[in-house]
């Protein structure tokens, strides 16, 4: 086999394990990959995004980074490092990074959603409401943005939009579908059988990693 095939079969068995969502073994099959074939932008971005899910967020953002850095106009690689950088704090950076995301790709749902977190600890919270609708309107099935957008609107007392889509909320979450975290909807909702369907579904969605 050689070095390029290599490096791919190592691909192919890390993108296994982080669709079962077991990390460790991820990370590891990934890093291998790059031990053949170093630097290739998505085994970068897929590595990043798993020590991300592990919490490393240095290691994470010194991959991204690097990813970034390989493929500048790779908006996949942004929008990675952008949702790292919120989740290190660094909000300032992650909104300049994802509106260069979306500069070269203004149709990734995931950078509005992400730009809308860093927004949101940035206290623009309109614009972080804007930038929630945008991901929501792409991308419908990103349903779990929902909690963050609804808890916004109504701290923002945006009942128009809290109505239209709490009560969407608590269809599919009546229905056994995932729609919001238990911890967004324990600030919205107080109806204790809502509140432990949505905590079982998120239990078990989290478990298969197809919640996140």
């Amino acid at each position: 086999m050689d070095t390029f095939e290599t490096a791919k079969d190592y691909f192919l068995k890390g993108l296994a394990f982080q669709q079962k969502g077991i990390w460790d073994e991820a990370e590891r099959m990934y890093s291998e990959s790059l031990n053949h074939v170093p630097n290739r932008p998505s085994t970068l971005i897929n590595l990043a995004n798993t020590q991300y899910q592990l919490n490393k967020l240095d290691s994470a953002r010194k991959t991204a980074e690097k990813a970034v850095e390989t493929d500048p106009g790779n908006p996949d690689a942004l929008c990675q490092l952008g949702a790292i950088l919120v989740a290190r704090g660094s909000n300032k950076a992650a909104v300049e990074i994802l509106d260069k995301c979306l500069g070269i790709n203004p149709k990734l749902a995931e950078a509005y959603s992400n730009r809308g977190n860093a927004l949101k600890e940035l206290k623009r919270l309109d614009e972080a409401l804007a930038s929630y609708e945008k991901a929501i309107a792409l991308k419908p099935s990103i349903d779990f943005i929902l909690g963050h957008y609804c808890l916004l609107a109504q701290s923002l007392g945006n009942w128009a939009v809290f109505d239209k889509w709490a009560g969407t909320i608590i269809q599919k979450t009546e229905a056994g579908e995932k729609a919001c975290n238990p911890w967004a909807a324990s600030l919205m909702f107080d109806d204790p059988r809502l509140l432990y369907q949505s905590a079982q579904i998120f239990s078990e969605k989290f478990s298969r990693n197809l919640f996140s």
